[in-house]
Order: structure tokens, then sequence, then C-alpha cells
């Protein structure tokens, strides 16, 4: 403006423009002056950094992000993104907060507060301070009091649409003063931990940060290396795996790839299969791009419990560990290990997938071992673990498979400690949910734990047998059968090769079978164990069916039983004479068959064992339907569905609901037929089991007519 304006007589005229911000023209002041600068008069800071390049995915959380902040309110509207070292929470901050900036006119305020960064975190009065200054606050620092510089900050927000974006955040402590007291503003903090207080205090919304699924991997890895993802789709998959699906990972492979234009993705992703050398290739001498540098931030502020116990995660085997089993392992109760490892969730540096079980990724375990080979930490703790695993195992194998021969020793392992399954499907269940772990723990090599090698092996099988977990057997037994070997110990050998005779057998590795069953005989002989090289002969029997040379099958089968029936081993003959049955029916001796059959039946019967009785009443029900004994087929086909049901054996499940189809079929009752052979189609499925195609076809058979 441009205003004449009479100042003792003389015209003056002032030329004023606007932002000059508050202007006041006098003549004589006689006492204090006041000035106080309008609201839109601030200067209006852009303190945002630069966003990331190549951002993917996300769009789930942006539009959680959208919905809660950009809602109206009277109180400041505030989210928390937490997660883990790498996953992105920075990024999606900036990213999001750069889409809205046209909704907060009146600026917006980043600050990274180093919560886990390489220096102190920053106090609260120094960002305060620094916040005041971006709105024209002069020297904000000498107000000594943290509260007044916190209450200006609150006055200035007043009214004023400000996001603010508090990045790397250790505590709530660390922010509390410097949140807004209006709802036209909004804050974004990020953090590793999840600030619970702040989300109760302010009604946060919490957005808990995954790491990014392989799809949005491999299209970050297309967008930052470019068309060598096109052509090898498979390895880049392989490599977001590998990576952790974490963003900072997949970038700094960008930079590690773009000096190496000839290096094709499998063969980094061969790179990557060492998992020292994967943390190698992930970091580098800048701490901004290093993973390495990444997860020493988060471990640095762990007290030693939590520290030494994210250690122990590089030691133990298995990707899924319970709070029970890494109690053990830790030498603690279990409120203990459950406290710390709900911590080590807290810090993002463990994940708890299921409520009590515990895991975390490949790249974070490779750090904890290293870490670990730093520290003189326990070395009991693997054997700690096995004595777990082995005692609770044995308890379970008493409960699935009652009156089998046991061969855990006490001396070996300490058998006190463990879980006490309540009873059989109590310990079916246990055997399942640690399925993973139990054969992980094969993994470890360490001559020290031989024995309990091939007893938990042995123990084992019980369960594989009913769960036809014909892979897991085949490679424990094999690991075990090792163990024994630089054991020296001649009993441990054959019993071990005894077991790895039969599963060899289950997938049709015939001559390998009768090889282990023939080894495992001589060394019983050797040791003059007449139990052990009746067993022996006894799975060679079962190995000479398979391979249709069923007369010697019988004379090996009688042999054993003799043996049994003198020592009073009733399981053992009915298991025996079962195996004759299927003999002397496909030899056509269909009499023989129906009664040692029922021989089996009567002794499983007075055993009460369900799976005994499942398998003989199967056995005695394809005898008598060769028999085209279709009615009293039936009726033991039932009984082994009722007693397979009740031992969770789908197997035994499949071949009672395989065996009622045919007999349904062959006496005309096609609805009963079909219900029941769709019913064992679904179980051999389930096994994954070659006679899924026979009852399939016999299916197709039936929807042509």
């Amino acid at each position: 403006m441009g205003d004449a304006v009479p100042l003792d007589g003389v015209s003056v005229v002032n030329h004023l423009h606007q932002g000059q911000g508050v202007v006041a023209q006098v003549g004589v002041v006689h006492g204090d002056f006041h000035v106080s600068a309008a609201k839109g008069s601030m200067p209006v800071p852009q303190q945002l950094p630069a966003g990331t390049a190549h951002f993917t995915g996300r769009e789930a959380q942006l539009r959680r992000l959208d919905q809660h902040l950009l809602s109206s309110s009277r109180l400041p509207s505030v989210a928390v993104i937490s997660g883990a070292a790498g996953v992105g929470k920075s990024a999606l901050a900036v990213h999001w907060a750069h889409r809205v900036t046209g909704r907060f006119p009146g600026g917006q305020l980043f600050a990274d507060l180093s919560g886990f960064g390489p220096d102190a975190p920053a106090l609260p009065a120094t960002t305060l301070s620094a916040f005041l200054r971006a709105f024209g606050v002069a020297r904000p620092d000498e107000w000594v009091d943290l509260a007044e510089r916190a209450a200006h900050l609150r006055t200035l927000l007043s009214g004023r649409h400000v996001l603010l974006v508090l990045d790397n955040v250790r505590s709530a402590e660390q922010i509390r003063s410097l949140l807004p007291g209006c709802g036209t503003c909004a804050v974004v903090v990020t953090s590793r931990n999840r600030l619970t207080s702040v989300a109760v205090q302010h009604a946060a919304l919490n957005v808990e940060l995954k790491s990014l699924s392989v799809g949005k991997g491999v299209e970050l890895l297309s967008r930052t290396i470019g068309a060598r993802v096109a052509g090898e789709p498979s390895a880049a998959a392989r490599i977001v795996d590998q990576c952790g699906g974490l963003p900072l990972a997949l970038t700094v492979l960008a930079h590690h790839t773009a000096v190496r234009p000839a290096l094709r993705l499998r063969e980094l992703a061969t790179e990557l299969e060492n998992h020292q050398r994967r943390l190698d290739v992930l970091s580098s001498d800048d701490p901004m791009f290093s993973v390495r540098a990444a997860l020493f931030r988060s471990y640095r502020g762990l007290a030693a419990g939590p520290a030494s116990a994210f250690r122990l995660f590089g030691r133990l085997p298995g990707r899924l560990l319970d709070a029970e089993a890494f109690a053990a392992a830790m030498g603690a109760d279990v409120t203990t290990a459950t406290e710390t490892l709900n911590e080590l969730v807290g810090e993002h540096l463990v994940v708890e997938p299921k409520p009590g079980r515990y895991s975390t990724h490949d790249l974070l375990r490779a750090y904890a071992a290293e870490l670990g080979d730093e520290h003189a930490d326990d070395s009991g703790a693997v054997r700690r673990l096995f004595d777990h695993y082995l005692a609770t195992a044995v308890r379970a194998d008493r409960l699935i498979t009652p009156n089998r021969f046991q061969v855990a020793d006490s001396a070996a392992a300490d058998l006190s400690v463990g879980l006490v399954p309540a009873d059989a499907e109590g310990a079916r269940n246990w055997m399942r949910s640690e399925l993973a772990t139990l054969v992980a723990l094969f993994q470890v090599d360490d001559p020290a734990l031989d024995s309990h090698l091939w007893q938990l092996a042995y123990t084992l099988r019980g369960y594989f047998y009913l769960s036809r977990e014909l892979d897991a057997w085949l490679h424990t037994h094999d690991v075990a059968l090792r163990a024994t070997l630089r054991l020296g110990d001649g009993r441990a050998e054959a019993i071990t090769r005894n077991n790895l005779g039969m599963v060899l057998a289950a997938v049709r590795r015939l001559d390998e079978a009768a090889e282990q069953h023939h080894a495992a005989g001589a060394l019983f002989e050797a040791l003059g164990d007449r139990r052990g090289t009746s067993d022996s002969l006894a799975n060679l029997g079962a190995v000479l069916s398979r391979q249709r040379r069923f007369e010697e099958a019988l004379w090996h089968q009688q042999k054993a039983l003799s043996y049994y029936l003198a020592d009073g081993l009733a399981r053992n003959s009915g298991i025996t004479l079962r195996s004759m049955s299927n003999a002397h029916a496909a030899l056509g001796q269909l009499g023989d068959a129906v009664r040692c059959a029922e021989e089996a039946l009567s002794l499983a019967l007075v055993g009460k064992h369900d799976m005994d009785i499942a398998q003989a009443a199967n056995t005695l029900g394809a005898a008598r339907e060769r028999g085209q004994d279709h009615v009293r087929a039936e009726v033991a086909l039932r009984q082994a569905l009722t007693h397979a049901e009740r031992c969770g054996s789908v197997h035994e499940q499949a071949k009672a609901r395989w065996a009622l189809g045919r007999v349904a079929l062959a006496t005309g009752n096609i609805a009963d037929a079909e219900s029941s052979l769709r019913a064992a189609l679904a179980f051999y499925q389930r096994v994954d089991s070659p006679f899924a195609d026979s009852v399939s076809n016999v299916l197709a058979g039936l929807a042509k007519r």
C-alpha cells in the first residue's frame, strides 16, 4: 500500500508489501510497546526429506493412514508405524506425507530423533527448539523449562493445519512433549518399538509394517535392477526370500548388482545361500545402506538378558520354537523365557506368528549367529534343547504307540525334563505342531549329540509310521545312521538300519530296503539279539512281499513269528501275522489269509491299540473281500474305520474307505460306493498317496454310467 500519512506537518508515503510481517509506524512512544504477530505471518516450514524413488507396495497401509489421519477430529490424529529394521517405516511415512502436503497448508515438520541411529537419541528439548525456530521463534533455547517450550509449540500449532513426521523414535517419552493439542494437526511416528502408551493415550493408529510379499519384492527389484528380473523371475523370487522381503536389503542389493552388470540373478541367489556371505553382500561402509548396521542399531539397545536370548536364535535349530522349548535352551523357567521373548518381539527382532511360538528370519538368525561367535555364551543350550525334545517325544510315543520297545537312555539324555502330554490326542498334536523343529534338530552336526540323534529318530518313528511322514522319516534316519557309525555302537546301528529299511520299503526303494534289513540282521545276530534278528527277518519278509516273492516272504515271517510267540511278544506277532495274511492272499491261499488276519485282530483287540486294530481289521476286510464274503468284509472294514479315526491315521482311514467303496460296488450299492470312494480320494490326496489315482479312475468310470 502507499497511503500518505501526515507526520508533524509532513506527508510521508510508506510502501509496504505483503509478507513483511508486523510493521509499526509511531511518533513518540511513552511506556512499553508490545507487538503480537498475526498467525498468518509465520513462516510455513516444509521440512519433509525427499521420498524414496522406487517406493513399492504398501497400498493397504496408505489407505489406513488416509482414513485415520485425514479425518476431522477435535483431537490431533496420530499414527505409529512400527516394524523391524529395514522394513521401510521411514519410506512409508515420508511417501504418505508427500502425497498429502496440500491438506496441511500450515506446514510440515520433520525430525529424525535418532532413536536407533549411531548417535545418541535426540532430546525432546532439542527437537522442540528446532520446531519453534522453524516457525520463526527467536532463541527458543533460552527457555530452560521443557514444558514452556512444549506449551509455546502447541500455541503456535493451534488452529493451523500442520503435519508432524517424527522419525526413528526410541520411546514414547521422546515425543510426548512434541505432540500438538488441536484437531487440525496430524502426527506420523516411526519406531522399531510399538509405543503402546502413545497408542493408548492418543488413540493412535498402529501400523505394524511387515516385510514385502514375494510379489512386491520382485516388483521392487524390477524397478531398481531392471530387465534382468523379467528374464529370471524364479531367481528374483529366491532373492526376495533370502532378503527377508526387507526393502532396505533389496535396495542395497540393487546397488550391489549395479556395479556387476554381468552377474546373473541365479548366480547372485546362489551367492546369498551362504548366510555369512549374505550379510556381507547386504552391508556396506555407509551405515544408511547396511543391513548389518541396521540390525546392530536394534541389538545394541537390548539389556543383557534379551541380548543373550537373541544370540541364542543364531545357535538353535528350527524356524519356530515354543516358549517351553526356548526356556529349556535358556536354562530358565517358562515365565522368564516368555517375558524375554516378548521383549524381543517388541523390538521387532523376533516375531510371534502363533501364540506362544516364536521365530526370526534367516537374516536376523545369521546376525545372531555372528554375535554369538563374539560372546562366550553358555555352550549347553543346544544339548538342553535336545533333552527337552527327546524327553517329550518319549512320553508322546508311549501314548501314540503303547507297548513299543523303548531305547531312550537316561544316561545319554536328561529324560526328567520336557512336557507331559495328557493323552494320545495331545501327543499327536504335539508331534504335529513340533514336526518341523524336530526334523530341524537333525541339522546339528555335533558328535557329542550323536546318542541324542539316533534315539530321537527311533522315538519319532512311531509317529512317522502313523502319519505317513515318509520324507521326515527318511531324513532323520539317514542322519541317525551316520551318528551310530560315528559312535561305533553296533546295537544302535542295527536298530536304526531296521527302521531305515522300513521307510525305504514304503517309498518303493526295495533293493535298498533289503540291504538295510540284511545288514541289521547280521549285526543283531553278532550281538546275540534274537528279538532284533526276528525284527529284521519280519521286515525283510515284508520287502519280499512287495517284490512279489511271496513264498520267500512267508518263510522269513514264519521264522520271526515263531520267536515272537515263544517270547510272548503279542504286538510283534500281530504285525507279522498281518503281513503273512497279505502274502497268503496274493498266493490265492484265502483261507490262510483270513486265519492270519483274524489272529492278528484278536491280538490287537487284547492290546487295545487303535492303530494295530485298524490295520488288522483292514487286512481282514481285504482278505474277506477277495473271498467274496462281502457282508463280513464290510463289518471288518467299518471296525477298521472306527479305530483309524480314533488314532488319527489318515492312511488307514483311506484304506478302509477305498475297500468299502469296492465292496459297495460289488454289491450294487452305487450311492454308498461313490460316497466312500470320494472320502478315500480325499484321504489319499492328503498323504500324497499313489492310490489316489486308482480311486480317481474308478470315480471317473462311475460318472460315465
